[in-house]
């Protein structure tokens, strides 16, 4: 009967090992199916499509200035012509206003508002800007008749015709 009970002992031994191998799993001392099932590779599928772009981010902080360029040549000075040209159409005295690039010579017929003053060179796409002594309006052209030219007319505070002395300045 010591053998029975012997036998029955080892047979209950032997179970109670094969229950807790399957229930603990192999002895690879982890313990745990999940862990183990999570060790296995996974298989994914391919990537999917570009998702839409986020909003803007924060606007970045002001960045080092950068160094300073070189100097530039200097350009061609701007050429400045100048007259005051009297209502008789003469030239003032050097005492009444600066006449600067002229040839001296105004043409002018007397009693009409119309004055051609002569540069010594050309002035064909500069710019003639003509103001009046007295309350009037002028008008001006350049290269007319010649290259050489700016003509004038000049006008009282109503419009009509008038002989009136000016001062002109021709920017090129």
């Amino acid at each position: 009967m010591k053998r029975s009970y012997v036998l029955i002992g080892l047979g209950l031994v032997a179970a109670i090992a094969l229950i807790s191998t399957a229930i603990a799993g192999p002895g690879d001392g982890s313990g745990d199916k999940a862990s183990a099932a999570a060790k296995k590779k996974v298989r994914r599928g391919p990537p999917g499509p570009q998702g839409p772009a986020g909003p803007p981010g924060a606007k970045g902080d002001q960045g080092v200035p950068g160094t300073p360029g070189t100097p530039g040549t200097p350009g061609t000075p701007a050429t400045r012509l100048q007259a005051c040209v009297a209502a008789t159409g003469s030239l003032c005295t050097a005492t009444e206003g600066a006449n600067v690039g002229l040839n001296g010579a105004v043409t002018h017929t007397g009693g009409s508002n119309s004055y051609v003053v002569h540069s010594n060179q050309s002035v064909a796409g500069c710019n003639a800007f003509a103001q009046q002594s007295l309350a009037g309006m002028s008008t001006t052209g350049t290269a007319n008749p010649t290259n050489n030219d700016i003509s004038v007319q000049t006008f009282d505070a109503t419009g009509a015709a008038a002989e009136r002395g000016f001062r002109l300045a021709v920017f090129c």
